[in-house]
């Protein structure tokens, strides 16, 4: 392996690499490009991982030219107290080899003076609740491991090969860092003829503001978080309540339009998974399905190795057969090191998912090998975060090839342990969560828009992951600029629905949320350990014998913002511990028909669910926007209206993700293979030479 050139500017850096077979049988090999940044004011690695690329299957004697890219502001360093991205002064060594550790030096790469390289806004650092505190002190007190005082990793000759290196001269003049700065965390509400206007914070007029204001409590892992932001109302003249999805695809109304007419009952629905909405056999869940507004649900396939689903299911006294593919783990996908192989897999899987009519597939995982010990690594790539990007982005737009469906890329962030994952809370600094657990769902985001995020059960910093915008939407969608939807894991961990809404995690899975969101706009029921509610005395308007008007106190069922209705539209169930004799009052209003139904699950915990309606007459306590829930409808739409579900649901053709999302895709790194050279020398002395007494004889 040789390096035939290297090539830089403020932009981009390129490598190229002659790779020759001098062995005696066929084989690959993998070129890798690393970099090595100069001693300054921040801590540096040896070396990291810019780019790499496996050659074709070579035959003894032939070689081929591989040529690697990668943006030149990779080797920036995060400078936390700067809130950006800076390439120090000094000398950046490019080196070039089959492995971490047989690199040898290509070039250096010289930057007269520091450069901010990208600028952005101090994230996900952890909370306090005293505004007062210096911002030094909002940084966890941390011991981060350094260099200080450790042998430098070298190999004989390397210095030689540093001074005799060519030198290239990386001109930062006139250059202008991309600036993405966090002012607020405001929210649009949208508003028309059937809006309903008790759950605004704002008066109903175009252009009106509120103030949202809450404190989130924390729990065990966690203190206590403020969240202030403003709701901005866009108010639209018409009625969209008779409107359906389709009507949005067809480009009669907005999407903005669409939910604003959507109450927020159908809101809360939307905003849920639906495990018994699903149209295939032995997927996970989907997504909520109603005819009138025209919500087709969208399956949601687990499976890290392959689509988890039915094998073998009767219905109707027919037998169905659903065997899909069983694809290498993702540790071993990573091992490769061949993008090509790894694309043509996502290729494997994304016409599986067509064929089925599975629109998402909750995979792959994209988090940090951080320890050997961790339940799932092994469907994590690597302990290194360019292998986990580049592996990531290879495997999503092979999926995403095929129309109308796409990836869910996961755990978002950080999730490092299996062991009591819904317990844990990682301390981190910010510039490892961006320079290791963030930056392969960063490269995946920028260079392949996966269809949906999911998100992790632990808290990071002290914010559960669901439950925290900087990591769903000051991350994700402002610096990264995706354009999907994102997701909880089955459960959402340690986060709360109803605050998931606002940080900008979309959809709650599998489905029990629906209750939680509405406790962010109605006082919830008093409930008991039976299955009932406590009394609480109200006064309430009567008359007396004479029929005048009188109000008297009278103990009442606390249903909260709720009230039992036998015509009542909306649900709402509590839970029964096992060996726990149910309420008197439940066998009561069961048989009045105030209770839908009373089910035992094989854990022996009771659910009861009552018909109710809303109560007027009580004033609630509402903690979050209508805003939140519509950001999340819109995200949820769109997926929707991707998925090969919608598609096959109105007779529509579906879109390849890849096409959607084109001009959106950006390139991080990337390389390019020459065509194999064919030794003149090996074929020469190959050429009709019989074996077979060579090979006799041997045997």
């Amino acid at each position: 392996m040789s390096t035939k050139s290297v090539k830089a500017d403020k932009d981009k850096v390129t490598v190229q690499v002659k790779v020759k077979n001098t062995g005696i049988v066929s084989g690959k090999e993998v070129a890798e490009v690393y970099f090595s940044a100069p001693d300054g004011e921040l801590d540096k690695p040896y070396q990291e991982l810019a780019g790499y690329a496996k050659t074709d299957e070579l035959a003894p004697g032939e070689f081929q030219i591989l040529t690697i890219s990668f943006d030149t502001k990779e080797m920036g360093s995060y400078d936390t107290d700067k809130a950006a991205y800076v390439m120090e002064d000094g000398d950046y060594i490019i080196r070039v080899g089959n492995s971490s550790r047989n690199t040898h030096v290509a070039a250096k790469l010289n930057v007269a003076e520091d450069t901010i390289t990208e600028q952005y806004s101090n994230l996900m650092v952890p909370v306090t609740e005293n505004d007062n505190i210096e911002n030094s002190d909002k940084y966890p007190t941390l011991e981060p491991m350094t260099t200080e005082g450790a042998t430098s990793i070298t190999y004989d000759g390397e210095a030689n090969e540093i001074a005799a290196a060519k030198t290239i001269e990386v001109d930062f003049t006139g250059y202008k860092a991309p600036e993405i700065i966090k002012e607020n965390e405001d929210v649009t509400v949208y508003t028309s003829d059937t809006t309903e206007e008790k759950y605004l914070f704002a008066k109903n007029e175009d252009g009106a503001t509120g103030t949202v204001s809450r404190v989130e409590k924390g729990n065990a892992n966690s203190t206590d978080y403020s969240v202030t932001y403003q709701e901005h109302v866009k108010k639209f003249d018409g009625d969209y309540s008779k409107n359906t999805l389709k009507d949005v695809y067809d480009g009669k109304i907005s999407l903005e339009q669409f939910v604003s007419g959507l109450s927020l009952y159908e809101l809360a629905n939307l905003v849920n998974g639906h495990s018994s909405d699903k149209t295939v056999q032995g997927v996970a869940g989907a997504t909520w399905k109603n005819d009138e507004k025209g919500f087709v649900p969208v399956n949601l396939s687990d499976g890290p190795a392959g689509l988890r689903i039915t094998q073998h299911y009767k219905q109707d006294d027919t037998d169905y057969y659903q065997y899909a593919t069983a694809w290498p783990i993702g540790t071993l996908l990573a091992q490769t090191w061949d993008t090509g192989q790894i694309y043509a897999y996502g290729e494997g899987v994304g016409e599986e998912m067509e064929e089925f009519g599975i629109g998402s597939w909750l995979a792959p995982g994209m988090n940090i090998h951080r320890n050997a010990l961790c339940g799932r690594n092994f469907e994590y790539y690597s302990e290194d975060p360019v292998v986990v990007g580049v592996t990531g982005t290879a495997a999503t737009l092979g999926v995403q090839k095929s129309k109308g469906v796409g990836v869910t890329i996961k755990h978002y962030a950080l999730n490092s342990q299996e062991t009591s994952r819904n317990k844990e809370n990682n301390t981190v600094s910010e510039r490892a969560i961006r320079e290791i657990y963030l930056k392969g769902f960063e490269m995946v985001v920028k260079q392949a828009q996966p269809m949906a995020i999911m998100t992790s059960y632990n808290q990071n910093n002290g914010r559960p992951a669901a439950d925290d915008y900087d990591l769903c939407t000051a991350f994700a969608r402002d610096e990264w600029g995706f354009k999907g939807m994102i997701m909880t894991d089955w459960g959402g961990g340690q986060s709360v629905p109803m605050y998931e809404m606002h940080a900008g995690n979309d959809l709650v899975c599998p489905g029990k949320g629906y209750s939680q969101i509405m406790k962010g706009f109605i006082n919830e029921p008093a409930w008991t350990s039976d299955g009932y509610v406590e009394l609480e005395e109200r006064s309430i308007q009567d008359v007396d014998a004479s029929g005048n008007p009188i109000t008297v106190s009278k103990m009442v069922p606390n249903f909260g913002g709720y009230k039992l209705d036998l015509n009542g539209n909306l649900k709402i169930s509590t839970t029964v511990a096992k060996g726990v004799e149910l309420n008197e009052k439940v066998a009561e209003l069961k048989e009045q028909g105030y209770i839908t139904s009373v089910t035992t699950n094989s854990r022996g915990v009771t659910t009861v669910t009552y018909k109710v309606s809303m109560d007027d007459g009580v004033e609630s306590t509402q903690v979050i926007s209508l805003g939140d829930l519509q950001k999340a409808a819109i995200n949820i739409c769109n997926f929707i209206m991707n998925s090969i579900e919608f598609a096959n649901a109105n007779d529509l053709e579906a879109k390849s993700l890849n096409e959607l999302y084109a001009d959106a895709l950006q390139t991080i790194t990337s390389y390019e293979k020459d065509d194999v050279v064919p030794s003149t020398t090996y074929s020469t002395i190959t050429e009709g030479y019989d074996w077979g007494p060579a090979i006799s004889r041997l045997l």
